[in-house]
């Protein structure tokens, strides 16, 4: 019914010809498809959670997972963590991981860090970053990393077409001609359509997408006044395939030469159907007229609704502000080292007069993902300042996601749940009047310098004195 629906139209009360399968269509648009929703990928998302999917993922994601699911060992064998984890300290097996995996996995798994606030096995699935399945994920894995393992589709620059500045119906009609289902008079008589063979503008030779779009004299003519015939005739002695033609000359003419070329494509096609079904006789000067009017309509319709569109920006603080009175600030930032494979931490406390009070630093092996690092951060400026027995602490830090996700009701069921519920205990019990807000990175400069410092100084080192690395900030910000 869904294909019915795509190659019917209303002419012929839905049924067309189906030039391809509902699963050829399914394939992405940068492999030559429509990228229409394959219902194969859908029912394994929906249907098989565990068996297929979550073991592709396990094996080709990070091995944060807390379950090793079935899929990727084997029934029988150790299937949790936390088998593979010293019995006597918090530190991974390696003897026990290098006879399970092999090496890529086994250094993947090592470099992954096993937090404190992980006390029970339980299963993430680690294309969320709520750790939660969800079918969408499920689907573009799938999709991604199984179903374009077929060979429906097609290589070639596929992009050019739907990343064009043009119309739809003109991007559509480019698909059809270089997945060569255009209805010329020859692709109709080779699926059993009995119909004339000769081109119905010229009346020559047999009509088929190369000769009606760019052979045919009276398109050959229309090129020439576009001033495109040179890169036309470059393209059609590169190959006698269509879409290797169609991409050659996209690929060769510069951004408005496409849309030129584009939308006179559809007006050759055009002509060719009006004189087909109306027996109407287009000149090549209407043919090129109405090409520029489609484009400069829709350019002028598309201005008007991105302007409409627009939203009002937001003015947000750049620059780093004092608290208000009786409260302290605590700046965090994180910096990632691949050099080092660490990630530093950085945090300075500064008081309701921008007067320094402390900092500190540390650094943790190996490096995370950036928001684990973040999270990480937030997470030990909350347990050092609630050490230091400070209260009414505004906590700052220039990582949105890992704000919001603080801040959201959602259940996270993933290491950066894990960390900052975490944080949340501590705000909750002892920080009960401090808050953790987002700010942008000009206004970290303090904690982003510390963060950078971190990963060459020892483990962890706390400043009572302002460190030289931020005396400048400071003494400005004071003002």
């Amino acid at each position: 019914m869904l294909n019915s629906f795509w190659w019917g139209h209303s002419g012929n009360n839905g049924h067309g010809i189906h030039w391809f399968s509902w699963e050829r269509l399914s394939v992405s648009k940068d492999h030559g498809g429509m990228g229409f929703k394959s219902l194969k990928a859908f029912n394994i998302a929906m249907l098989d959670i565990t068996q297929v999917t979550f073991g592709g993922v396990f094996g080709a994601q990070n091995p944060s997972s807390k379950v090793a699911a079935s899929g990727v060992l084997r029934p029988g064998d150790i299937n949790k963590v936390k088998d593979i984890i010293m019995s006597n300290c918090k530190s991974w097996d390696i003897d026990k991981i290098s006879s399970m995996f092999d090496s890529t996995t086994v250094r993947r798994i090592i470099n992954t860090p096993l937090f404190a606030s992980v006390r029970t096995d339980k299963l993430v699935w680690n294309l969320e970053h709520d750790g939660v399945y969800s079918v969408r994920s499920a689907y573009n894995y799938y999709v991604n990393n199984v179903g374009n393992q077929d060979n429906s589709g097609i290589a070639g620059n596929w992009h050019q077409i739907w990343r064009a500045k043009i119309p739809p119906k003109v991007k559509n009609l480019l698909w059809r001609i270089g997945r060569n289902v255009l209805p010329t008079r020859a692709t109709l008589n080779s699926r059993s359509v009995q119909c004339l063979v000769h081109c119905a503008v010229c009346n020559d030779s047999a009509e088929d997408s190369i000769h009606i779009l760019f052979l045919c004299p009276r398109s050959t003519e229309c090129w020439q006044q576009a001033g495109l015939w040179n890169q036309i005739d470059a393209g059609l002695n590169t190959s006698n395939n269509i879409a290797d033609i169609l991409l050659f000359i996209l690929q060769s003419l510069n951004k408005e030469q496409q849309e030129i070329f584009s939308v006179l494509l559809w007006s050759i096609w055009k002509r060719r159907n009006a004189k087909v079904w109306d027996n109407i006789t287009e000149s090549n000067t209407n043919v090129y007229e109405r090409a520029q009017h489609l484009l400069t309509s829709w350019k002028q319709a598309q201005q008007t609704r991105s302007y409409a569109n627009t939203p009002q920006p937001i003015q947000q603080r750049t620059n780093w502000e004092k608290p208000s009175q009786g409260r302290y600030k605590c700046n965090i930032d994180a910096s990632f080292s691949s050099t080092h494979n660490k990630v530093g931490i950085g945090m300075c406390i500064r008081d309701d007069q921008g007067r320094y009070v402390a900092a500190k630093t540390e650094w943790l092996e190996p490096i995370l993902d950036v928001e684990i690092g973040e999270a990480m951060g937030l997470f030990s400026a909350v347990k050092w300042v609630d050490e230091l027995r400070l209260s009414d602490v505004d906590f700052e830090m220039d990582c949105k996601r890992v704000v919001d996700c603080l801040h959201s009701s959602r259940t996270y069921n993933s290491d950066l749940g894990d960390i900052l519920r975490d944080c949340r205990v501590i705000l909750a019990t002892n920080l009960v009047n401090s808050h953790v807000k987002f700010i942008r990175r000009q206004a970290n400069e303090v904690a982003h310098r510390l963060a950078r410092e971190a990963t060459c100084l020892a483990s962890f080192h706390i400043f009572i004195d302002i460190p030289t690395c931020i005396y400048d900030i400071i003494m400005n910000e004071m003002r």
